[in-house]
């Protein structure tokens, strides 16, 4: 396995819960 580095998963991270958010406040529009 690649080991991924900390930032990569960090921006991945991010990444979700901005579409999580995103998602949501569509979905409340």
């Amino acid at each position: 396995m690649m080991e991924l580095p900390s930032r990569f998963l960090d921006l991945l991270l991010v990444a979700l819960i901005v579409v999580a958010h995103v998602r949501r406040w569509n979905a409340t529009r």
